[in-house]
């Protein structure tokens, strides 16, 4: 349970008590309930578009991206920002990873996020009613399995 509680903390801001037994390893083992987070991240989500079912559609599309961004603390947008400003600036290797672990932003993460977060919105509202909630609840898991498949290749690649 511990490991489901770490990836719990890692991916919402839902407060977790930390757990004085954990070994290095649950860490890595806790990869295996990122795809459970993501579904209990799509619930609320697909309960958030339920509720907000009477509004109009670009409305609810914002607030659902809302929603999603307050739930997760924003980690996916500042990792997405971190990359923009580090890989649109022709910089050596080094360079980058300096940018990339500065907490400031710069304008190529500022476009990054604006066209990211159009494009949400976009695809949200493009979605048809009738199948919003089941789109809402599997991309949640399937993106949160994916980072779970994309560090654990990477683990066996290194």
């Amino acid at each position: 349970m511990k490991r489901f509680f770490i990836a719990l903390g890692f991916l919402t801001i839902f407060p977790v008590k930390s757990d004085p037994q954990i070994r290095e390893n649950d860490y890595g083992a806790s990869l295996l309930y990122f795809p459970l987070v993501g579904l209990l991240i799509g619930l609320v989500l697909a309960a958030a578009a339920f509720i907000l079912s009477p509004l109009n559609p670009m409305i609810r599309s914002a607030l659902i991206i809302l929603f999603s961004v307050m739930l997760t603390g924003a980690l996916h947008l500042d990792g997405f920002a971190d990359t923009c400003d580090g890989f649109y600036g022709k910089h050596p290797k080094e360079k980058i990873l300096e940018i990339m672990r500065d907490s400031h932003i710069g304008t190529m993460a500022v476009i990054g996020l604006v066209i990211l977060l159009l494009l949400k919105f976009s695809l949200i509202a493009g979605i048809k009613d009738s199948i919003l909630i089941k789109v809402l609840v599997l991309a949640a898991v399937f993106s949160r399995w994916a980072q779970g498949l994309g560090l654990y290749q990477r683990r066996l690649c290194a």
